[in-house]
């Protein structure tokens, strides 16, 4: 008689069929997953308060833009002035007159679920990208109680933000550079921390385009936040440039979720931001030397000094970085600049979420380390207010990360040269 298979068994074959299915209809299964995450974020909408946080002053500052305003000094709201750069206020103009003036709470929360399903299927899809990804992972990006919260019931410009950056993000890693710059523009158009990619972008574009292309889409991102804030760099440029792109702006301890533990003085100082800054560099100097640059002789050969620190067999244009290989940069340039960031506020959470799981799998970390730290992330991210040991956690979590993708072989694989036209030029 022949034996019965074992739980396990028929859950490993299941497993296989699904997997199979999956990377076989890629675009159907992160639809698929997209719709699912519409219907559970709308059943949270339902069951759970909104609660106002910025979306009235948001609107305020919107209507003030619409009534004409166009020196960035003047338009503010009831929580402050407007201190994000002028995509933010066209996106929200829209979404003032589709929610007659703000007032329509309902309406919103259901475009900000769809904003969250449309981000959710963007990051699945590029996650299928790569071959070997364990399908497992996809059901993670669906679990954080409080990203759910950020897009729904508070409402942030952080989930557009996000939405768009992680679509450049897909786009990059499908070589598709010019469309890539584009989102990836239009993100920093919403909130600047779309910035934090661009140390990554700029190595990918260099290795396989060359330095005068890349130079080229670097100009285009540009342009592009020249035009977007046009209207009112002809009015007062100052003031437009000040306000949306102000690096030294200082935060609040209370909101900040990664250093509650510090005295306020230590935290507004400016000898902290000064440490951070060159931690921050350090981190995506090594990173860019043992990972992204390897093929090429390290990062001084690829800048263009007639320096080998180690052996490069590839020249600037000539490489085809692997597609895994190319998300893994991205999001590790990410959560690096988070990791370093000199404050993070709880919508900041927004920001890197979707590519935490993703990232924690190509660790040597085992699954159950893995598991623990994605759930000690949300644990510190619903804590409110900010605690001391929470943000202690943050850290550590943060350090494991990006400790064991530094460790990490072969973490970054370049080809040689491709086949023409297989790169957008």
């Amino acid at each position: 008689m022949a034996k019965a298979p074992s739980v396990r068994g028929v859950l490993l074959s299941l497993h296989s069929k699904v997997a199979g299915w999956v990377k076989s209809n890629r675009n159907l299964a992160a639809a698929m997953l997209g719709v699912f995450d519409l219907l559970l974020v709308i059943a949270a909408i339902g069951i759970t308060s909104y609660t106002e946080i910025d979306w009235l002053t948001y609107m305020e500052q919107v209507e003030v833009f619409l009534n004409g305003e166009r020196d960035y000094h003047q338009i503010e709201g009831p929580t402050g002035p407007v201190v994000y750069p002028a995509n933010f206020l066209y996106i929200f103009s829209a979404l003032y007159k589709l929610t007659a003036s703000g007032t329509r709470i309902d309406r919103a929360q259901i475009v900000f679920a769809v904003f969250h399903a449309l981000n959710v299927s963007i990051v699945a899809r590029t996650y299928l990208e790569d071959e070997r990804l364990d399908i497992s992972v996809l059901l993670l990006i669906l679990l954080s109680r409080r990203v759910i919260s950020i897009y729904v019931l508070r409402m942030f410009n952080d989930g557009v933000e996000a939405l768009l950056a992680n679509l450049s993000v897909f786009l990059f890693c499908r070589k598709k550079y010019t469309l890539g710059c584009i989102f990836l523009s239009l993100a920093v158009g919403v909130k600047m921390n779309g910035l934090l990619y661009v140390p990554a972008v700029g190595v990918l574009m260099v290795e396989e385009l060359g330095w005068p292309k890349a130079a080229g889409h670097v100009l285009l991102c540009l342009i592009i936040q020249v035009g977007l804030g046009m209207p009112f760099v002809v009015h007062r440029w100052q003031s437009y440039f000040g306000r949306a792109f102000e690096l030294g702006r200082v935060f609040l301890l209370k909101w900040s979720v990664n250093y509650a533990f510090l005295p306020e003085d230590v935290f507004q100082s400016s000898r902290l931001a000064a440490f951070l800054m060159v931690v921050h560099l350090s981190l995506l100097i090594l990173f860019t030397h043992k990972h992204w640059t390897a093929r090429f002789g390290g990062i001084l050969k690829l800048l263009g000094f007639p320096i080998a620190v180690r052996d490069g067999t590839i020249k600037p244009g000539e490489g085809t970085v692997a597609t895994s290989s190319a998300i893994t940069a991205l999001l590790t340039c990410n959560i690096i600049g988070l990791a370093c960031a000199r404050s993070i506020h709880y919508q900041f959470y927004a920001w890197y979420f979707h590519g935490l799981s993703y990232l924690l799998w190509k660790t040597a970390l085992p699954v159950s380390a893995r598991i623990l730290i994605l759930l000690v992330i949300e644990l510190v991210y619903n804590v409110y207010p900010p605690h001391p040991y929470a943000s202690m956690a943050l850290h550590v979590c943060h350090f494991v990360i990006i400790y064991t993708l530094y460790l990490k072989e072969n973490l970054f694989v370049v080809a040689g040269a491709p086949e023409r036209g297989e790169k957008d030029k």
